[in-house]
């Protein structure tokens, strides 16, 4: 299976969190060492990316534990050994 972009979707997944983090960190070495000279666009630029880093780095995160979880994850209102959870309705 491939993605939109020709790539395969593990090897995507096993990349994210490198990229957000160099993006994160390149963010937060900008803000501090350049902080209090730039003006407020600039650091508001900077703080964007940081949050759209740790963004990304969560959604990756949790794109991987529910694959590595599997059809358990998606399971609706039972759990691992097929027996229905409390609360949930039944079908």
């Amino acid at each position: 299976m491939t993605s939109i972009a020709g790539e395969n979707p593990a090897v995507a997944l096993q990349r994210t969190p490198l990229y957000t983090s160099i993006f994160g960190a390149a963010a937060l070495v900008g803000l501090g060492w350049f902080g209090p000279q730039l003006g407020t666009g600039w650091v508001f630029a900077l703080l964007l990316i940081w949050g759209a880093a740790i963004a990304a780095l969560f959604a990756g995160l949790q794109s991987w534990i529910l694959r590595a979880a599997g059809s358990t994850a998606m399971s609706r209102g039972r759990d691992a050994l097929g027996r229905t959870k409390l609360g949930a309705s039944r079908r």
